[in-house]
């Protein structure tokens, strides 16, 4: 969608896709444009930010998730927060992305009976993906899922995830639960869903419908992080450089390898 009255330093109209995480019989609302204007737009806040009530267990959970995520896949531009907040009728989860930003919401209903009871229903539907896992694990998931794939100009990743969904739509029937290869109706709704549900499907479920692991087959050949990359990553995270000191390093590693140089040449020359 395109918000009216917000650009971006081009002049262009600010692009926001928003793909929402609705169970069978939900909504979204106007809750999300409100948290568009506020949150897609550069400002700052913290990582983990709840407007709603959980544990410190439940917090401390989705922390913990979401840090073993950063870890095992590259997200660009990078991932700036995860809100729990009330999203809006029958909406469970909310992903936000914008030209310089990443961020998503929970709903709170998610961590309330109220919230496992229609993810359940929505899941026995077959509108939602089944997992092994409980409806937190499954919604944030489902949303980082969105977090690593949505918008991101990769012609040749998207060129077989379509060639996937058109495979899944012509060989498995919309509400065809029986079939172990069935993913979920959500899944129909258009690419990025079809990428968010089978990546979720594929990551918690034991036994994933082939095409959940073909999806996740290709996300992790274009977005998972190689052991070099975490290592580096590590590296920036226990030792933050500014542009100045990396410079500073360089320059200081050449004046040694220079020294070291003429240290040889007269090495040679005395005959040590």
């Amino acid at each position: 969608m395109t918000l009216k009255g917000k650009v971006d330093e081009d002049g262009n109209p600010l692009r926001v896709y928003i793909p929402d995480y609705i169970p069978s019989g939900g909504a979204a609302t106007d809750f999300h444009h409100k948290m568009i204007n506020e949150k897609s737009t550069g400002v700052k806040y913290e990582f983990l930010q709840t407007r709603a009530k959980i544990t410190d267990e439940q917090k401390k959970y989705l922390k913990n998730t979401i840090d073993k995520f950063l870890n095992t896949y590259k997200v660009e531009p990078p991932l700036k927060g995860v809100n729990v907040c009330t999203i809006g009728q029958g909406c469970l989860g909310v992903a936000i992305v914008s030209k310089d930003t990443r961020t998503l919401s929970i709903d709170s209903k998610c961590f309330k009976e109220n919230g496992t009871e229609l993810f359940n229903k929505s899941v026995k539907d077959g509108w939602l993906a089944k997992t092994d896992k409980d409806i937190i694990t499954s919604v944030l998931t489902h949303e980082l899922g969105h977090t690593i794939t949505s918008q991101v100009k990769n012609e040749a990743f998207w060129n077989k995830i379509k060639n996937i969904k058109t495979e899944y739509v012509q060989n498995i029937k919309e509400n065809d639960i029986k079939n172990k290869d069935f993913i979920s109706n959500y899944a129909r709704k258009n690419i990025d869903e079809f990428v968010a549900e089978s990546f979720a499907q594929a990551t918690l479920l034991k036994n994933p419908s082939k095409y959940a692991k073909m999806v996740l087959d290709e996300v992790n050949a274009y977005f998972k992080l190689s052991s070099k990359e975490n290592k580096l990553k590590d590296l920036k995270t226990s030792y933050p450089l500014n542009t100045q000191e990396i410079v500073n390093c360089i320059s200081d590693i050449e004046s040694l390898k220079e020294g070291l140089k003429i240290l040889n040449n007269l090495k040679e020359e005395l005959g040590l």
